[in-house]
């Protein structure tokens, strides 16, 4: 299924300090800057942007992941995970419904 916020963050506050390096793919294929990336759990995150209405942005800059969870302000906002090619933290955003990203599914 499709992972909402809170599995996202039990994911992230087991991994713990700096958990966007130690889930981040190693190397330069899918990030543009890869600093203190260990890929500790074998998650292999990847930089794939995110789709706007005008186009794609942010290849190898940064992950976007989709949840399942709905922005309780805005029913127009879904919430999103994100990392990035310079940082070593994961968190969460809003983003409006019609931008797109990755997808990475929790098996049942």
């Amino acid at each position: 299924h499709l992972p909402s916020v809170a599995e996202w963050n039990q994911l992230i506050s087991f991994v713990g300090t700096n958990a966007g390096s130690k889930l981040k793919e190693i190397g330069d294929d899918y990030w543009d800057v890869s600093i203190d990336v260990t890929n500790a759990f074998g998650f292999s995150a990847r930089g794939g942007g995110s789709r706007q209405p005008t186009g794609f942005f942010n290849l190898r800059i940064n992950g976007h992941w989709i949840t399942s969870t709905q922005d309780v302000n805005n029913e127009n906002q879904m919430e999103a995970i994100w990392m990035q090619s310079n940082l070593g933290i994961a968190g969460n955003q809003q983003a409006p419904k019609d931008y797109a990203g990755s997808i990475r599914c929790v098996r049942d």
